[in-house]
């Protein structure tokens, strides 16, 4: 299997990895398309504060979109290139990236600061420290914690010490 940061931990970085992941999941947020819009406009109808339009959002994400994984490219970072969330919407499945792509255009067009999070589901120490590379196998979304949120919505605290609220669009039991 082929490592899109490189096999060599001393030729890349951290950083080097991020960029290029970034780069790949975001060009595809989108939230402004009219496909988003209109998602969003539906799924956020009646709702009013912040906490009832994120909920809104997030289990409409969950509920209308089938978790499905069909990888059409086959270079290094197939696994890593979400699908457009207009595809995804029109399709009615994706698998994580897609749809944690799709929940962060969706809060990106109401105005969230939102962003999609690699993790390895189930084995986080295999992501190690000294040697960069993509060894993820799962995408959630992480958006700004601003305090009106229940405590009992997953948070981190970043490097800089600002707080995320950790999402998986993919669990329906959440």
């Amino acid at each position: 299997r082929s490592d899109p940061a490189g096999s060599n931990p001393s030729s890349v970085s951290w950083g080097s990895v991020s960029s290029k992941v970034s780069r790949e999941v975001e060009t595809r947020v989108d939230p402004t398309g009219p496909e988003v819009t209109a998602h969003v406009a539906r799924a956020v109808d009646g709702q009013s504060g912040r906490r009832n339009r994120i909920r809104a959002l997030c289990r409409s994400v969950q509920e209308s979109i089938t978790y499905l994984a069909i990888t059409e490219d086959h270079d290094s970072l197939a696994g890593i290139r979400p699908h457009s969330p207009a595809i995804v919407l029109r399709c009615g499945y994706g698998d994580c990236k897609d749809k944690a792509t799709l929940l962060v255009s969706d809060l990106r067009s109401i105005g969230e600061t939102a962003s999609v999070l690699l993790v390895n589901s189930g084995k986080p120490l295999a992501t190690r420290q000294d040697w960069p590379s993509a060894n993820f196998n799962h995408a959630i979304v992480v958006f700004k914690a601003d305090g009106s949120e229940p405590d009992w919505w997953p948070k981190v605290t970043a490097a800089d010490g600002g707080r995320w609220i950790v999402f998986d669009p993919t669990n329906q039991d959440v």
